[in-house]
């Protein structure tokens, strides 16, 4: 954007369905329909500016588009926490635990 700061880059998800040449989405959870006015999003696109920043963070918020992996800032694994729910599975969960080295790890067992 003009501030310096790199522009989100941001997919619209593979589940979404693109109807009306991409001008409307059906997708996100709980299940919506999305009209865009304009021209169609594209599969991957950036907030380069106020409107179409306006426009990723409308379409992250109803859970139609996620943050590129690429863009988002590193953290270190000391600030990082890892919630695990779980139900009957012990095993799984096991092997899980025995992976997650180096974080701290909250299990919720439903």
């Amino acid at each position: 954007m003009t501030d310096g700061t790199p522009a989100l880059r941001v997919h619209v998800g593979e589940e979404v369905w693109r109807l009306d040449h991409g001008r409307v989405l059906v997708g996100g959870a709980p299940l919506r329909v999305l009209r865009l006015g304009g021209a169609e999003v594209p599969a991957v696109f950036a907030a380069t500016d106020a409107a179409t920043s306006r426009r990723v963070r409308h379409l992250l918020d109803a859970g139609l588009a996620h943050p590129d992996p690429a863009d988002l800032p590193s953290i270190p694994l000391d600030e990082l926490t890892v919630i695990v729910p779980v139900f009957g599975r012990a095993e799984s969960l096991d092997r899980l635990l025995r992976g997650l080295t180096g974080v701290r790890v909250i299990v919720v067992d439903d």
